[in-house]
């Protein structure tokens, strides 16, 4: 889709898979990253032109995942591929480059969702066990916990400029809500 400046949004293509896929993030500006769902290789490549391919990935687990059980962003700044897995309490940043992937584990990832790039190559991740927001540094320490007032947050999205935070819960059958917070450098 294409977003016009007065937020007119424009079906640009449909992309058909051969995987059926949960979350994507753009790579590049002719490549996304997706999560996987039922799929051996946990996430995979698309092009604009619907060419897919593998992603070098070396020390994610070696699982499918089921729905819900895991996701995925990029930090296109560092080349990293951020890769949470809810049941292990585990965020994954693997470089793509050179393959390696560092596990990043804490008291404060709890059942780790959504994820989305931060400022200065950082990556904001959903905590849905701990009802926060962690923000960890590209060598994978937790550098804050940010306590977003809500139950359950679920997606997380970072506004273009890098002023605006979005966040938004999952309550199945219950009053969801999407939050925007000002971040401050």
């Amino acid at each position: 889709m294409s977003v016009s400046r007065t937020n007119n949004i424009c079906l640009v293509r449909t992309l058909t898979t051969s995987f059926p896929c949960y979350s994507i993030s753009p790579m590049n500006d002719d490549s996304f990253i997706v999560s996987t769902i039922n799929h051996h290789d946990p996430v995979r490549t698309i092009t604009v032109q619907g060419q897919e391919g593998d992603v070098q990935h070396a020390g994610l687990p070696d699982k499918t995942y089921k729905v819900g059980e895991s996701l995925c962003t990029y930090i296109a700044t560092k080349n990293i591929l951020v890769f949470t897995d809810r049941c292990n309490h585990t965020v994954y940043l693997c470089n793509i480059q050179s393959g390696s992937c560092q596990t990043v584990q804490s008291d404060q990832i709890r059942e780790p969702r959504g994820a989305c790039p931060g400022n200065h190559g950082t990556v904001f991740v959903c905590s849905l066990g701990t009802n926060s927001i962690l923000q960890i540094s590209p060598q994978g320490k937790v550098v804050m916990t940010h306590d977003v007032g809500m139950v359950n947050p679920y997606a997380v999205s970072l506004s273009r400029d890098g002023a605006r935070l979005a966040v938004s819960n999952d309550l199945a059958g219950q009053m969801m809500k999407i939050k925007v917070f000002t971040v401050s450098s």
